[in-house]
């Protein structure tokens, strides 16, 4: 069994060599929280299990435990790695120039597909809904994913007022383009939606950012 951090190096992009203590610490932290988010995505939640994380990030369980002490801290790791790495084409939609509202809103519908259709939201959903009886580590993921999307709504918000949209509309909008991205999301499960439904979803949140 590997125990030290060259060991995580070798078996994850970036070296922890000829970094500082809280650089290792933060690399070894974002090792085990990838580890624990590919068994959950292999397996399920409801079969995840502590003990085949620290094996594939090659780390000891003492080291495991010290970061993370119990399933639900590693739980939440997983939950936070998906999250970020589900968010991460939102920075490079939002600086696409878009110079009207319908532009803007045409991004901001291809952010939101982005994240609801990827696999990683996926496993994160597949968390949250198995964790569901445990109140504490539900309140806790809600509280993560509500934090992580909330500066992606707020920067598309302001994207919208920078071409003459009021504050309130501006959030409105976004709200509303996530909750009916995020339904669509859920129906690809069991139904297809027509193929125009996104183009009717664009004029839809456009005019709803127009109105007067």
């Amino acid at each position: 069994m590997a125990t030290n951090l060259s060991d995580v190096a070798n078996r994850y992009p970036g070296s922890l060599q000829r970094r500082s203590q809280p650089e290792r610490n933060a690399e070894m932290r974002s090792a085990l929280a990838r580890a624990a988010f590919e068994e959950i995505a292999e397996k399920g939640h409801s079969d995840f299990r502590t003990a085949p994380v620290h094996l594939r990030a090659g780390v000891s369980k003492g080291a495991m435990q010290h970061y993370f002490p119990t399933k639900d801290t590693l739980t939440i790791a997983a939950v936070e790695y998906a999250l970020t790495e589900a968010s991460s084409s939102s920075s490079d939609l939002l600086e696409r120039p878009a110079h009207c509202i319908r532009d803007i809103v045409v991004l901001l519908l291809e952010d939101l597909a982005a994240f609801f259709n990827d696999s990683r939201f996926m496993v994160a959903l597949d968390i949250t809904l198995h964790a569901a009886k445990n109140r504490n580590l539900t309140i806790e993921i809600r509280k993560i994913t509500e934090q992580s999307r909330q500066s992606v709504y707020d920067r598309w918000a302001a994207r919208l007022e920078t071409v003459g949209v009021s504050t309130p509309k501006a959030h409105f909008a976004v709200r509303t383009a996530a909750a009916l991205v995020a339904g669509a999301a859920m129906r690809k499960l069991w139904t297809a939606d027509p193929p125009d439904l996104l183009d009717n979803w664009t004029d839809m949140i456009a005019a709803i950012a127009a109105a007067d």
